[in-house]
Formats: C-alpha cells, structure tokens, sequence
C-alpha cells in the first residue's frame, strides 16, 4: 500500500493552517508595532520641537505664572495637534517648567508628553555690544 490515508492528510492540512495563522499573526503585531513606534516617535519629535521653540524664544520674561498655547505641526506627512502649559517655578521667576502634550487627533488622547525646563539668562544691556 502507497500514498497517505485521509486522516495523515487532514492532520497534515491542520497543522500547516496553525503554522500560517500563527505566522499572520506575527506579521499583524509586527505592522501594528511599526506604526505605534512611528507614531510615537513622531508625537516626540513634535514635543522636543516646541520645547526647543520656547528656549530660544525671547519673551519669556513676559510669561504670567502660568501660559498655555495651542497649535498644530506639520511632520511625518501628518498634523499633529500640541498643548504646551508654561509656568514659572514657585522660587525663581527666571525658571519656568514647560510640559507638551502632543496628539494625532484634535481632540484625541496626547500620545505624548514631554516635559522641559528653561532658564532665562537675562541680557546685561552693557555687555550686549
């Protein structure tokens, strides 16, 4: 007697459709992970940009305790919408915390928070010539 019986051949099919489910699976995770790291990634970049911004911006000595602002980025070919809250630390007014919330959506959950401290050096206006 040659061949395979049915039941070999069913036994045979079962275990080769666990093995690509388990696989499609794998790849499924594997996209899914790809995009939340991208995202991720970008929301951050976004954060540390406007972090960045509010260093080198030369107003600070002009913020209340507390400033918050709102706007959206353009990068990763996507707009990403950001809260910054500024506020200026309890015993030095030349220090201010600044934290970021940076979301994909307008109105969505922040995939992102980033906090930041700037210390503003004010200009002696004799040294500045």
């Amino acid at each position: 007697m040659q061949g395979f019986t049915l039941i070999e051949v069913l036994i045979a099919l079962v275990i080769v459709a666990i093995s690509l489910t388990a696989a499609s699976y794998a790849i499924s995770r594997n996209a899914q992970n790809a995009s939340y790291i991208e995202q991720k990634m970008g929301a951050h970049w976004v954060a540390m940009n406007i972090i960045s911004r509010e260093q080198v911006n030369a107003e600070l000595p002009n913020y209340s305790p507390v400033v918050q602002q709102n706007g959206t980025t353009e990068m990763l070919n996507h707009t990403w919408y950001w809260q910054s809250k500024i506020e200026t630390l309890a015993n030095d007014e030349q220090s201010y915390h600044v934290t970021v919330f940076v979301s994909p959506t307008e109105n969505g959950s922040p995939v992102e928070q980033l906090d930041g401290y700037i210390y503003h050096i004010p200009m002696d206006s004799e040294n500045t010539g």
